[in-house]
């Protein structure tokens, strides 16, 4: 489940999401995925120059953005992928397609708890995924 948020500035190092089937303009270091990405840092007013799109060390750079910031980003980005609808509810046959079942429920119950958390505030649920998935 830890990698499935790394689908975000390119990094898709995903073992939850096959985002490289399902969505093969978004795969790592697509000209999709970086538009997406420099898209969305620009909606957040984030300078896109913070991040090299495609690097591999780009995970290292986010600490250069708030926990807030980077929610926001991933959020606009799942958005921008369709992997997160307009209601705020993520489209989770994609994202759990190919789970472990204990996998997938435990991805379930983190995202049912992180959305009563942050209500409608994507960017709060995206920051919640986070703190989650680090505990």
């Amino acid at each position: 489940m830890k990698t499935l948020f790394f689908v975000v500035l390119g990094l898709v190092a995903v073992s939850a999401v096959p985002v490289e089937h399902s969505f093969p303009q978004f795969e790592n270091g697509t000209p999709k995925m970086k538009e997406q990405v420099n898209t969305c840092l620009r909606n957040y007013k984030i300078d896109p120059a913070v991040l090299e799109l495609g690097d591999e060390k780009n995970f290292e750079k986010t600490d250069k953005l708030t926990k807030l910031e980077w929610g926001c980003v991933r959020a606009c980005v799942y958005k921008g992928a369709n992997f997160m609808r307009a209601d705020g509810s993520l489209d989770m046959e994609v994202l759990t397609d190919g789970d472990e079942p204990e996998d997938k429920k435990k991805f379930e119950s983190v995202v049912d708890i992180c959305r009563a958390e942050a209500g409608k505030d994507d960017c709060k649920f995206f920051q919640c995924m986070d703190e989650k998935d680090d505990s």
